[in-house]
């Protein structure tokens, strides 16, 4: 879902629910498995595979998995952190790839105001996926 702001481009990410959960409910093996067959998949269904949208969405599902991982195995971080630094994370990965891609250094300049939207999103998505953690343990 956009977001009616200056970023146009930005998503929530309410499919980072299923990973955050499959890393809590079945470890980071799992989580890795769910986010890419979930980008691939995506892509598949959008006729995007192996373009540049689906390079990006690649590159910061990796660096969001990754710092979720670690956040994970850290243990110092709740479900709520792991998912706000994967959602600056995500976007740090996405930066990384379209300096590549399109070699424009001025993209970076958008950093700042991504990592404020991608905590409050971050925030939103690790609440609701403490609360389906929070009913699936409960059952």
């Amino acid at each position: 879902i956009p977001l009616p702001i200056a970023l146009p481009f930005f998503r929530l990410g309410f499919a980072n629910i299923a990973g955050l959960i499959a890393l809590y409910l079945y470890g980071p093996k799992m989580m890795f498995s769910v986010n890419f067959i979930r980008v691939i998949f995506a892509s598949l269904i959008r006729g995007t595979i192996f373009s540049t949208g689906f390079y990006l969405s690649l590159s910061g599902v990796l660096c969001a998995s990754i710092i979720s991982m670690i956040a994970y195995y850290s243990k110092v971080f709740t479900v709520y952190g792991v998912s706000m630094l994967a959602g600056v994370f995500h976007a740090l990965g996405q930066m990384i790839a379209i300096t590549f891609i399109y070699q424009q250094f001025f993209m970076v300049s958008l950093l700042p105001m991504l990592n404020i939207a991608a905590i409050a999103s971050g925030y939103l998505i690790g609440m609701l996926s403490f609360q389906v953690l929070k009913r699936w343990k409960g059952r």
